[in-house]
């Protein structure tokens, strides 16, 4: 599944969503649409995920890791993709 995205440069992309919290953690998102609740999200100000005991997680998953390099082919220090780069 594809989530819009908007990074923190504002260049709006879609992107796998095993990828989403990995560019949350490292900074690189701004917001993105929550198809389920037809409204965008905006990360540091709503909440984003919350494991099964109903807490928030922090820290880096590395299955998520190293699926974004995978994808983006960085090492999570670059700038985000744009759009063009990606082919949309």
């Amino acid at each position: 599944m594809l989530i819009r995205v908007v990074y923190e440069d504002n260049t709006l992309d879609m992107i796998p969503s095993p990828i989403l919290q990995i560019g949350i953690e490292c900074r690189k998102i701004k917001m993105f649409y929550r198809e389920s609740e037809k409204r965008w999200v905006i990360v540091g100000e709503d909440a984003i995920r919350q494991d099964h005991n109903g807490e928030y997680r922090d820290g880096p998953d590395r299955r998520t890791i190293h699926a974004y390099q995978l994808v983006f082919g960085d090492d999570l220090t670059s700038s985000p993709p744009s759009a063009a780069s990606q082919g949309g």
